[in-house]
């Protein structure tokens, strides 16, 4: 499962979220970061990443975690670590 962390986000652009928003199932999110379904790819997440410079954002892998190993807890309370 993919999620993207937003690196700087005063250089982030708020239209670019809603894109996301629109073209891609967002499962959770927290504070910089939108966590996506498992079912959706990297090829599809690259795609809608199109016209967002790289330097604004990280892909990053996850799983969900047990509390005692979260490195990412959403706003709904999921704990995710990094791959």
């Amino acid at each position: 499962m993919y999620a993207l962390r937003i690196v700087n986000p005063t250089f982030w652009n708020n239209n670019w979220s809603a894109e996301i928003g629109q073209k891609l199932k967002i499962l959770n999110s927290t504070y910089n970061l939108f966590v996506f379904d498992k079912g959706t790819i990297r090829e599809e997440i690259i795609q809608v990443l199109e016209e967002i410079p790289p330097a604004a954002y990280t892909l990053l892998q996850i799983h969900p975690s047990e509390p005692g190993h979260c490195e990412i807890f959403t706003d709904n309370g999921q704990c995710y670590e990094q791959e």
